[in-house]
């Protein structure tokens, strides 16, 4: 009888041994390891809670007043909005090309190429909060060339950066 297995170049040869006990157990503790991490990972996500949603209000229009000087805009709605100080908010007018008439608080006036425009937030109940009984007031003077130059153009309500509406005047 002939054995194969000497006849056999030792290349090709099979060893009757498997992986050494050391390695064997180091394969088993970073398997263990990398599944350890990514089932943490997994669970902390799963478990975090989700980001609060953003304050958001809605505006509808009220128009320009007979004269052209004054456009209103009423609160039609809102969310997330409770703990917002209306102190806190900053406004902005810009025309329909995104040329910027005015930036700055309620109450303040800012003139750009020769218009002035005033936006004032009106608490209707005042409780200093945004609410569906208040409007906001955005006054030009001179009237007709500040109702030209802002018509069509956006109203923005801005707290801690964030746009907290974007209203068209229309």
């Amino acid at each position: 009888m002939v054995n194969h297995s000497a006849l056999a170049p030792a290349c090709l040869r099979r060893s009757a041994q498997g992986v050494s006990p050391i390695i064997g157990t180091i394969l088993v503790v970073a398997v263990t390891i990398v599944l350890g991490t990514v089932l943490y990972v997994l669970l902390t996500n799963a478990l975090a809670p989700p980001p609060p949603a953003p304050p958001v209000v809605v505006f509808t229009s009220q128009g320009w007043s007979p004269d052209s000087k004054v456009y209103t805009a009423s609160v039609s709605g809102s969310a997330n909005v409770g703990n917002i100080d209306l102190g806190s908010i900053s406004y902005k007018v810009e025309d329909v090309n995104g040329n910027l008439f005015f930036a700055g608080r309620s109450g303040e006036s800012r003139a750009t190429s020769g218009i002035t425009v005033t936006v004032v937030y009106h608490d209707a109940d005042s409780d200093s909060r945004i609410s569906s009984t208040d409007t906001v007031t955005v006054t030009v003077d001179p009237p007709a060339a500040g109702a030209q130059a802002v018509s069509g153009g956006i109203l923005r309500l801005i707290y801690r950066g964030d746009v907290l509406a974007s209203h068209s005047i229309a």
